[in-house]
């Protein structure tokens, strides 16, 4: 794998690096510096946390399109209920301001942890891509997956410690994403890193089967139970991932077309999207012989865009494993492997000048669809570069010897 530093030049001197990150981190400087200046409703997310917590502990509705409680902006409650419950249980114990003091802490911290894994960690042999060439992803980080504290910023922090504790404690990771598929299901692309890890083949099926389960399961049992809230949690989900805000990722890319994810051939068609992205990424840690940690960023990054309804808050753990794709594909042949990391280099400027042009709804799509058949290419590469070293973890769960040269 070629893990070599940039070139001398406008990326290394003091003053274009400081450049790059201001010119990355607008979206999120800014977004944060309009929240200050025209808005006093800030942490709307957790409001709405907070106040389906009050709501349980009263007994009136979770699900209501203008939720309101006394001291709060909430945004509309869309978790299932075991999420207020737990909430509320907390609530009861350390009361309204302290679960509020509790919770701003815990998220403060979970934001320093995912600024460091992903643009302030330094590189290593078994960890490559310097901080500069991962701080243009920065540019899908917008203000407001800061000022509404998401829920979910918590839990890809959880995934980022999971990540760190991977090598030795790989099961710790496999809990921390399906506790965040409790929150959102779809938490459960993260378990692209157990598909990916330098594991026999049986091993990876067995640990991905079992998060999928642990993950799935409050929410399946709330979907096959008789709860009379089940319905217009529905409604009221389908609203918000289909209607309002698909994201910037499967969702948002049919929605350019007219379509949504409630179609059954928009369905079929994401699982189609998502075995290609899975069985890319497994080309691309096989055949290009990634280290453990390297197949764990990476697992992150194709975890993040299998998320068919990508939001701002989502976009914290992208770019890692797409800058260790793109400096593995540098050794190779032919003349779109080694070009890839300046190809997802030029995706993350179309993000970021189109947000500037107020663009946005349309660029961000585009670029992660960009993003996305570039993992894909990757793959195909793979495959054509080194069939071997894909085909050897198959052949060893199935018995079979390698060919003889």
């Amino acid at each position: 794998m070629n893990t070599a530093e940039p070139k001398p030049g406008f990326w290394t001197r003091p003053w274009g690096r400081f450049l790059i990150v201001f010119l990355f981190a607008l979206p999120l400087l800014s977004g944060v510096i309009g929240k200050i200046h025209k808005s006093k409703s800030w942490m709307g997310d957790f409001e709405a946390v907070a106040c389906a917590a009050e709501k349980s502990l009263s007994g009136q509705p979770l699900y209501d399109m203008a939720l309101a409680c006394p001291g709060m902006n909430p945004a509309v409650y869309v978790y299932i209920p075991v999420v207020a419950e737990s909430a509320a249980a907390l609530v009861s114990v350390m009361g309204a301001d302290g679960f509020r003091g509790a919770y701003i802490g815990l998220y403060l911290a979970s934001l320093a942890l995912l600024a460091w894994f992903s643009f302030l960690r330094p590189a290593t042999m078994d960890r490559p891509g310097t901080r500069i060439e991962r701080v243009p992803f920065l540019a899908f980080v917008t203000g407001s997956a800061v000022t509404w504290a998401n829920v979910a910023v918590v839990a890809h922090a959880g995934v980022a410690l999971g990540a760190m504790l991977f090598r030795r404690w790989p099961w710790v990771l496999i809990g921390l994403i399906a506790l965040g598929a409790v929150i959102k299901p779809v938490f459960l692309t993260f378990l692209a890193v157990v598909l990916f890890a330098a594991w026999p083949l049986w091993k990876r099926v067995v640990a991905f089967i079992a998060g999928a389960t642990l993950g799935l399961a409050p929410t399946l049992a709330f979907m096959t139970s008789n709860d009379p809230r089940l319905t217009i949690w529905r409604e009221t989900l389908d609203y918000f991932v289909y209607h309002l805000t698909p994201g910037e990722s499967f969702f948002g890319w049919i929605s350019l077309i007219g379509l949504d994810g409630r179609d059954p051939v928009s369905m079929g068609a994401y699982l189609i999207f998502a075995a290609a992205l899975t069985l890319a990424g497994y080309a691309i840690a096989e055949g290009q012989k990634l280290s453990p940690e390297s197949r764990v960023l990476l697992g992150l990054s194709l975890g993040t865009l299998l998320i068919p309804r990508l939001m701002s808050q989502d976009f914290f753990l992208l770019g890692p494993g797409l800058v260790v794709m793109g400096l593995a594909m540098r050794a190779g042949s032919g003349r779109i492997g080694p070009r890839l990391s300046k190809i997802m280099l030029g995706l993350c400027a179309f993000a970021l000048v189109g947000g500037a042009a107020d663009l946005g709804d349309y660029t961000t799509k585009l670029a992660t669809l960009g993003l996305a058949l570039c993992v894909l290419t990757a793959g195909w590469l793979s495959v054509r570069q080194a069939p071997d070293a894909v085909l050897a973890p198959i052949r060893q769960a199935l018995g079979l010897k390698a060919p003889q040269p």
